[in-house]
C-alpha cells in the first residue's frame, strides 16, 4: 500500500512495448536496474508500469533494439499538477485545503474521559469546560499540570487525574474517590425512620433496642460504646436493624390533559456544529407548537472523529387540545405513578393501610399509606 502511494506521489507511466523479440527489453531493464511492475503479455505487445524518472533511461536502451515504446497512460501527482498549472482556482483550493489542515491542527478537536465508573462523563466534561478545557481550545494554551490541579479542585469525587494531549485529542484520565462507608471511625447506628423493631443483627457494638420496641427517627439502635467486664471501649458499630415502618406516599395527577393534534407535514432542519459554534442551515423559525427529535452524526476522516457534527432536527407541528380526563384515566395514572415510585424506592413487599384523595381545581392527590419492612439503621459519628 505504501509503495503504491509513493508511486502515485512521484508519478509513473503505463507503456506499451511492441516489436521483434520485445521480451529482450525486460532483461535490459533488469540489467540497468529499472523497476517495472504490472507486466501483462499479449500476442504481440507487452504492457508494464515504470517510474517517471526511469523513462529517460530507456531511450538509450531502445536505441540498441528494434523495439517501439509508446506511452499509454500518465498517472500521479506530477501529471495532475502539470495539467492544472493554469487553473488558478484549483491551485488556490489546494493551497487553502492544506492551510486549513494546518490551522485545524493548532486546536483541540475532541476531549475523551477514561477511568470513571460512578462519576458521569458529562459531569467531568462540564468541569473541564469550567476550567477552560473544551473543544476548540488552542493547544498552546493547554497546561496539563495546572489543568489537572484545577480539575481536582473543581470535582470533589475525583482522587487523581491527568490531562494528556495526543495529536488533536485530549485524554483526561481519572481515578475516583472510593467509598469510606467501611472506615474504622467510631460511629453509632441510629434510626432514620419511625417504626417498630422486627429484627436486629449486631456485627459490632452493642444493641440499644430490643425486638418489639417502637423507635423514632434519631433514636440510638446500636451503640459504638461497648462495656465488657468493667472495661469500656469504642468501635465502629455495624449491624442491620429491620423495622416495620409506615409511610405516606402522595401521587398528584392533573385533571386535564393536552392532546397533540398534528397540523402539518413532518420536515427536517439541519445545523452544523464546528468547534462548539452552531451554524444553522435554515432560515426562519417554527411559530407553531411542535415536537422535535434531534439526531447527531459526527464526521470522520480515516476513522478519526472530526470537530464537525451535523444536527438533524425532525419537526412535527401540532395543535394543542385540552380535554378533561375520565375517572378511569385518573385512577390508572395514580396507580401507575404509585407503582413507579415504589419501584424507584426499592419497595416490593408492602401492605396498603389506607387511601385518601384530595381534589383541587386542577389536580387530584391520592395519598397511599403503606406498611413495609425496612433497614432503618444509619451511621452517626460519635463526637468527643
Amino acid at each position: 500500500m505504501i509503495i503504491k502511494v509513493l508511486h502515485y506521489i512521484f508519478g509513473y507511466l503505463t507503456v506499451e512495448i511492441t516489436g521483434e523479440f520485445c521480451e529482450r527489453i525486460l532483461n535490459l531493464f533488469s540489467l540497468h536496474k529499472i523497476s517495472i511492475w504490472n507486466i501483462e503479455r499479449t500476442s504481440e505487445k507487452i504492457f508494464l508500469c515504470l517510474k517517471l524518472k526511469d523513462f529517460k533511461k530507456i531511450r538509450k536502451i531502445r536505441g540498441k533494439t528494434k523495439i517501439k515504446i509508446k506511452i499509454v497512460d500518465r498517472i500521479g501527482v506530477p501529471f495532475i499538477v502539470h495539467r492544472n498549472r493554469f487553473r488558478y482556482g484549483f491551485i488556490s483550493g489546494v493551497f487553502l485545503f492544506f492551510l486549513m489542515i494546518y490551522a485545524l491542527n493548532l486546536f483541540v478537536w475532541r476531549i475523551e474521559v477514561t477511568g470513571n465508573e460512578t462519576v458521569d462523563t458529562a459531569e467531568i466534561l462540564a468541569a473541564c469546560e469550567e476550567i477552560g478545557l473544551k473543544n476548540g481550545i488552542k493547544k498552546s494554551k493547554i497546561d496539563s499540570y495546572k489543568m489537572r490541579d484545577e480539575l481536582l479542585l473543581c470535582t470533589e469525587k475525583l482522587a487523581w487525574a491527568s490531562v494528556n494531549l495526543e495529536g488533536s485529542v485530549v485524554t483526561v484520565n481519572v481515578s475516583e474517590i472510593k467509598s469510606n462507608a467501611d472506615s474504622d471511625e467510631i460511629c453509632n447506628i441510629v434510626a432514620d425512620f419511625n417504626g417498630v423493631i422486627k429484627d436486629i443483627k449486631v456485627q459490632k457494638g452493642s444493641a440499644a433496642v430490643l425486638k418489639g420496641d417502637a423507635v423514632q427517627k434519631g433514636d440510638l439502635l446500636i451503640s459504638g460504646v461497648v462495656s465488657v467486664t468493667g472495661h469500656t471501649y469504642f468501635t465502629n458499630a455495624k449491624g442491620v436493624v429491620t423495622a416495620e415502618v409506615e409511610e405516606k406516599i402522595p401521587i398528584c395527577v392533573p385533571l386535564k390533559a393536552v392532546e397533540k393534534v398534528p397540523c402539518g407535514k413532518t420536515y427536517k432542519k439541519y445545523s452544523v456544529d464546528f468547534f462548539n459554534i452552531s451554524l444553522p442551515l435554515f432560515l426562519g423559525k417554527e411559530t407553531r407548537y411542535f415536537e422535535g427529535v434531534t439526531k447527531v452524526s459526527h464526521l470522520e476522516l480515516f476513522g478519526k472523529q472530526l470537530p464537525i457534527s451535523v444536527y438533524t432536527l425532525e419537526v412535527s407541528p401540532y395543535k394543542p387540545r385540552i380535554y378533561q380526563k375520565s375517572e378511569e384515566m385518573i385512577k390508572n395514572e395514580c396507580e401507575e405513578g404509585f407503582s413507579a415510585l415504589l419501584k424507584e424506592k426499592g419497595i416490593s413487599d408492602y401492605q396498603i393501610c389506607n387511601i385518601d384523595t384530595k381534589n383541587d381545581k386542577n389536580s387530584r392527590t391520592t395519598i397511599y399509606t403503606i406498611k413495609y419492612l425496612k433497614n432503618i439503621g444509619v451511621k452517626e459519628k460519635i463526637l468527643f
